[in-house]
């Protein structure tokens, strides 16, 4: 069965989360066990040489602001770099790294670096060294490794359905190891002439689905005042900062069943443009002094599909 997940893209900054060492918020809690749990993930997509690299932390089911000069590290066996706040005070984090060889293993680690941590900060670099220390969660860790390269066959890029009913074939090179699991990501942003409506869906694609074809039906990405009654979930933390990162949109929000039922916009004549993008992902390993959380390694491709109900 799918199981889905909703998520919007809001133009409303990430919710700001406090830290164990400080104070906390519960404003944007977490679906996590007790304790500190850690949510990491590195995807590579299609075409290119570096790996998108988000991670959060979370103590009791509340996001970790990393103190001081605390932050999160990715390495490889040539390279590094350290991961930078999605905005400030939010508890995400993300970076860039590159990748020379994709059979390697990337491990990120939090790091206690008085000097790099401020190279980003407002002030200058020479004043304002106060450095507290390093925080308790210094040198926890995580690691993982890419599955193979996603070979994503079709849709074409700009296919046009025009009928909510119609049925999506995504097909894909099958390569992966039987213990890669698959995502299918999809970016929604849907316009008329009053009104306009964005959001994000994660579907997971089964194992019995996973043999290289996934079809879905286009009234599964676009909906109508029918999504009343559908059952709704919060998408997973770290899909949502993944998706946002995938498409290049940092300002990744939550969106509720009323939000999509309340809006004016009329579904089935708007104009929609869907990203889709297709996810194969490897579990990796999280260092013992985490409670629970996942590590992640991924690797992705996207196409664009077109819904237009009043033709081309």
């Amino acid at each position: 069965m799918n199981r889905l997940h909703v998520s919007g893209l809001c133009v409303s900054l990430l919710l700001l989360s406090g830290c164990p060492t400080g104070s906390t918020s519960n404003s944007q809690s977490s679906q996590f066990n007790d304790g500190l749990n850690a949510e990491i993930q590195a995807n590579i997509h299609e075409g290119e040489t570096s790996a998108k690299v988000v991670a959060a932390a979370f103590q009791d089911g509340v996001r970790v602001n990393l103190i001081a000069a605390d932050v999160f590290e990715a390495t490889t066996a040539t390279k590094g770099v350290l991961l930078k706040s999605v905005n400030v005070h939010t508890g995400d984090y993300i970076g860039t790294l590159p990748i020379d060889d994709k059979n390697q293993p990337v491990t990120i680690t939090i790091q206690h670096k008085p000097i790099e941590a401020r190279e980003d900060r407002w002030y200058p670099i020479d004043i304002l060294n106060v450095d507290p220390g390093p925080g308790e969660l210094v040198g926890r860790f995580a690691t993982v490794s890419f599955p193979s390269e996603l070979d994503l066959l079709g849709p074409s890029n700009n296919t046009i359905y025009i009928d909510r009913d119609d049925n999506i074939n995504i097909t894909w090179t099958a390569s992966g190891r039987d213990d890669d699991a698959m995502r299918l990501s999809a970016a929604v942003s849907c316009s008329n002439s009053s009104a306009d409506l964005s959001y994000g869906l994660s579907y997971s694609i089964s194992e019995d689905d996973n043999d290289g074809l996934y079809t879905i039906a286009m009234n599964k990405l676009v909906y109508n005042d029918s999504i009343t009654a559908i059952a709704l979930e919060f998408v997973e933390h770290i899909t949502r900062i993944f998706l946002a990162a995938t498409i290049e949109v940092l300002t990744f929000g939550l969106i509720d069943e009323s939000d999509l039922t309340g809006s004016p916009i009329n579904i089935e004549t708007a104009n929609c443009d869907i990203n889709l993008t297709l996810i194969r992902e490897r579990d990796g390993d999280l260092d013992d002094e985490f409670d629970g959380g996942k590590a992640i390694g991924s690797t992705s491709a996207s196409t664009t599909i077109l819904y237009r109900p009043n033709g081309i």
